[in-house]
């Protein structure tokens, strides 16, 4: 038996489940600034996208959706079915899709011009799946006119400055704690 490969395999369903927790715990921590307040779960979600493996990045994002989705508060306004038609769940989905892009594109390299990269472009992941989202709920099931200018301004632009500084202090933690995780 090959135990080095068992270590590892445990080692990320240990660093998975951390990082569910973190996500979990992000989407409760809240700064309240404007019409909806900003949480740390994106923080961690970019956080988990650098440190974890794409696969094991993906599939504990995949359990934390699914955690939120039976009914465990996880995300920032509880969980349950019917969060699914809230207008924030398209970013919760984004979540998974991101954590795969900032973790296939940050194991490529080590350096912070490519971790920023990898942040922003899950960054802008996270945007275009939460937007597209909201204005398809709005559209197809509350049978609503779409105001693009309120929807850009408070699912998008509001979030902007905060959410590059956490593209910018994720690569600069991640450059410094993936060498010591990895060892």
């Amino acid at each position: 038996m090959n135990t080095k490969k068992h270590f590892f395999a445990t080692y990320d369903l240990v660093l998975g489940a951390l990082f569910i927790a973190l996500i979990s715990v992000g989407a409760f921590i809240k700064i309240p600034i404007g019409p909806v307040p900003i949480t740390l779960q994106f923080m961690f979600v970019l956080l988990a996208g650098n440190i974890l493996k794409p696969f094991v990045a993906a599939i504990s994002i995949i359990i934390y959706v699914f955690l939120g989705f039976i009914g465990l508060p996880v995300f920032s306004g509880g969980g349950g079915p019917g969060y699914v038609l809230t207008p924030t769940f398209g970013y919760i989905v984004g979540f998974v899709f991101a954590v795969a892009i900032v973790s296939k594109i940050s194991h490529s390299g080590n350096d912070f011009v490519r971790l920023f990269f990898a942040n922003f472009a899950g960054f802008i992941t996270v945007y275009v799946c939460g937007l597209g989202y909201s204005i398809l709920l709005s559209i197809f099931y509350f049978n609503e006119v779409v105001d693009f200018g309120a929807l850009l301004l408070t699912g998008f632009v509001f979030f902007i400055p905060t959410d590059l500084f956490f593209c910018v202090l994720i690569a600069i933690i991640s450059k410094r704690i993936k060498p010591a995780i990895a060892s």
